[in-house]
């Protein structure tokens, strides 16, 4: 009767193992300090450089689908009429520079979306203007989307994507570089996160200035919220927003810590911006 026995694993292949095995820890330890001093330095440069490029040098990275605008005497043109005079109302409460166009677009596209790009030309959609029940609600979103023209985050988001996007390429492919890819889209993805919150805060101040409360933000968001029922929600490290309850709690604890209320008597919609 024989037996099997494990055979003998020659010591020069495991230290063969061993030592490829620490020259991969190596790299990886390699690449994600390298990855941390870029997220570091494009964090500086966003913060400190991009505020110092000109506003109108801004305003020509606009694309043209956030320039061109409404045909005169349209019904377009009307509501964007409307929204310019509550931008203006908004921009004194948001203490916008006055070096800082504002240009605010309507579009016909039911998308329950605004957007705020380069050089402050804003962009809302008809699917979200047609659920904004309240001016008060209208006035959260624009404020929102006017804060991130004042904090100057399209062109901050752009001097970091474009450093990541050179620094990954130059690292070239493999493990490593992917993970370094991995952690730089965590790293934009709560950096945006981070952005979102600073403009929520700037909304609901503005709010507060501007009606005496902040009941606008909260009836935003749970139109929003009601807007988004049963469609996937991704967990919040691998979203661009924070998690819309810590939103709200966030924006009533600075509305108390402000001196106004959180909640209040709302104002209609004027007809202009009020869609059947």
């Amino acid at each position: 009767m024989s037996y099997y026995a494990n055979p003998q694993i020659p010591e020069s292949l495991s230290s063969a193992n061993e030592k490829q095995l620490r020259s991969f820890g190596l790299t990886v330890l390699q690449t994600l300090a390298a990855l941390a001093a870029v997220l570091i330095v494009l964090e500086l440069a966003a913060r400190f450089l991009a505020p110092l490029t000109p506003f109108s040098w801004e305003r020509r990275l606009a694309p043209d689908y956030f320039t061109r605008p409404a045909p005169a005497g349209s019904r377009e043109a009307a509501i964007e009429a409307g929204l310019k005079t509550l931008s203006e109302r908004l921009a004194a409460a948001l203490e916008m520079p006055p070096d800082y166009e504002l240009t605010i677009h309507y579009r016909d596209d039911p998308l329950v979306n605004a957007l705020a790009g380069f050089g402050g030309h804003i962009i809302i959609f008809r699917g979200l203007l047609e659920k904004m029940e309240s001016e008060d609600a209208l006035a959260a979103v624009l404020a929102h989307e006017m804060a991130h023209v004042r904090h100057r985050d399209p062109v901050k988001g752009l001097v970091r994507l474009v450093g990541l996007t050179l620094t990954l390429a130059l690292a070239g492919s493999g493990a490593a570089s992917d993970l370094g890819q991995a952690l730089a889209g965590v790293s934009l993805l709560s950096y945006s996160r981070r952005q979102e919150t600073a403009a929520d805060a700037a909304a609901t101040l503005a709010l507060g200035r501007l009606y005496g409360h902040s009941q606008g933000f909260e009836d935003c968001f749970r139109i929003l919220s009601r807007a988004a029922e049963g469609l996937p929600q991704a967990p919040e490290i691998l979203s661009s927003h924070p998690d819309t309850l810590k939103r709200l709690r966030a924006s009533r604890d600075l509305a108390a810590g402000s001196g106004f209320p959180s909640r209040g008597r709302v104002t209609g919609l004027p007809a202009p911006l009020s869609l059947p």
